[in-house]
Parts: C-alpha cells; sequence; structure tokens
C-alpha cells in the first residue's frame, strides 16, 4: 500500500472496531473511491486479496469487471461475518474467530 493509505489503515484499525469497515465500504458507492476502498477492504480483512492483486495494475478493469458489484459482495460479505471479526494486532487485520 501506499505510505499514507497504510497510515489511514493502522490509524482506522487501531481502535480494533468493526464499524470502520463500514465507513470503508460506503466508498465503494463511489467509482472515483472505490478502488481504494476495496485495496483497504482486502488489507484489513484478507478477502477479496488475490482480486486486489490481480487488478494491480489495472484498477479501471477492475472497475468494468468486479467494481460495479464490489458494495453489494462486501455489504453481504461483512454482514455474515461481523459478529465474528476481531481485530488482531499481531497481524494487523480483521479476522474470523470461531468459538
Amino acid at each position: 500500500l501506499p505510505a499514507a493509505m497504510e497510515r489511514v489503515r493502522r490509524k482506522l484499525a487501531s481502535a480494533g472496531d468493526v464499524s470502520i469497515l463500514d465507513e470503508v465500504l460506503d466508498l465503494l458507492k463511489d467509482p472515483d473511491r472505490a478502488w481504494a476502498a476495496e485495496i483497504l477492504l482486502a488489507s484489513l480483512t484478507g478477502h477479496e486479496e488475490k482480486i486486489v492483486d490481480t487488478f494491480a495494475t489495472q484498477p479501471d478493469e477492475w472497475w468494468e469487471q468486479m467494481g460495479r458489484t464490489a458494495f453489494e459482495r462486501w455489504s453481504e460479505r461483512l454482514q455474515q461475518a461481523r459478529s465474528r471479526l476481531a481485530w488482531r494486532p499481531e497481524v494487523r487485520r480483521f479476522v474470523e474467530v470461531t468459538s
């Protein structure tokens, strides 16, 4: 991640509050911000990392192929996992915790 985005990611996640993901989620609706939001969500959760890697040099292609449905995908994913997500500082991301 670019240094500025990494600082934002750390600051947002340091509180360990899952609701920050919702704020990033809303950015997926804006084509001008969606790619950055996708990168940030993938970084914070590990989900869709391979998608980010695949389109890393072609964000416009990501929007055409995956970006238009990103909000719905992420919304569903976060809704399903929300109660099991916990911040793990040792890996610097939210992980799903199973009891």
